[in-house]
C-alpha cells in the first residue's frame, strides 16, 4: 500500500519526530515520540482501516512487535508510529533531506542498498512511503 506523504515530507523536521539519544539526551525516546503523537494526529498517514491494517501487518513483519502488542496500539499510536518511521526513512539518506530532494541520488542509494527505499516520488509529483512487502 502506498500512503500519500507530501504534506507530512515537507512541513516536519525529522529529526524532531526520530533521533537518537546521543543526539537529543536522556529523554530521546519521550521526546521523539510525542511529537511523533502531535504529527500522527497532524497528518494523519493512515486514512481509513485498510490503511491501519496494512501498516500492523508492516510492523509485525519488521520483527519489533508481536501480534499481542500490535493489537494493543490505539489507531493514534499507530499514526505516532507510521510518521516516527517515515521520519527515520528520510534521516537515512542525506539526498531526501535537501530541498529539493535529490531523488536521483536516493534511488542509487536505494540500489546500493544503502536505505531502505520506501519512500518515493509519485508520476504526479506526490511524496509516497510504501508500506508492504
Amino acid at each position: 500500500m502506498e500512503l500519500d506523504v507530501t504534506d507530512l515530507f515537507f512541513q516536519i523536521e525529522p529529526a524532531d519526530l526520530s533521533a537518537s539519544r546521543a543526539e537529543l539526551g536522556d529523554h530521546a525516546g519521550a521526546l521523539t515520540w510525542n511529537a511523533s503523537m502531535l504529527a500522527g494526529a497532524q497528518f494523519v498517514p493512515l486514512k481509513d482501516g485498510d490503511a491501519l491494517d496494512a501498516f500492523r501487518t508492516f510492523v509485525r513483519a519488521s520483527g519489533g512487535w508481536d501480534d499481542s502488542e500490535i493489537h494493543t496500539m490505539s489507531a493514534d499510536e499507530l499514526q505516532a508510529m507510521c510518521v516516527q518511521w517515515i521520519a527515520g526513512d528520510i534521516r537515512e539518506s542525506d539526498a531526501l533531506e535537501r530541498f529539493p530532494p535529490d531523488w536521483s541520488a536516493y534511488q542509487a542509494e536505494c540500489e546500493r542498498g544503502n536505505v531502505a527505499g520506501r519512500l518515493f516520488e509519485g508520476i504526479d509529483g506526490r511524496i509516497y512511503f510504501y508500506i508492504g512487502d
